[in-house]
């Protein structure tokens, strides 16, 4: 079985990150969290007021499990208060994908998201592994993933 990931947007009130990120940290490393945190952004240019939560999970079960916390829970990622919308999406890696290695690469990060045309899931699993090599020498990969849930689309880090 291939590792799941989770995606979680936290739409928040302007100024409030500093307030809720010591409750983020203890929701996310509480001894009933089953994913492991792989990076969480913010950002400056574009959609703002906005923090993103990238973990990993083990497989399809600890996603829906940790997924159904974050449902249930009065205080989601210990931002409840300073929510004003939570996004959580799951994903798969694409095929041959490497592990994710965390890290700081640099001040800049780009998340991008792309809507697929029908049946264009392998098409694109294609044309990554073609020109994949080349375009890393460019700038790091941390992640493609291919969504399992909503709109047909893949994300990459």
């Amino acid at each position: 079985m291939s590792k799941r990931y989770e995606i979680a947007t936290l739409s928040i009130q302007m100024g409030s990150a500093p307030k809720f990120l010591p409750g983020l940290e203890a929701y996310l490393n509480a001894p009933e969290a089953t994913g492991r945190l792989l990076g969480v952004w913010t950002s400056d240019i574009g959609a703002l007021n906005k923090l993103v939560v990238l973990r990993e999970f083990a497989d399809d079960a600890a996603l829906l499990n940790e997924r159904a916390r974050g449902l249930r829970a009065a205080n989601p990622f210990g931002a409840g208060e300073y929510l004003t919308r939570l996004d959580m999406e799951s994903y798969a890696p694409f095929p041959s994908m490497p592990p994710v290695e965390t890290g700081d690469f640099g001040p800049v990060y780009e998340l991008r998201t792309y809507v697929l045309k029908t049946g264009g899931l392998e098409p694109t699993f294609e044309g990554w592994a073609e020109k994949l090599p080349e375009r890393t020498k460019f700038s790091k990969l941390s992640v493609a993933l291919y969504a399992l849930d909503g709109t047909p689309r893949i994300t990459h880090i």
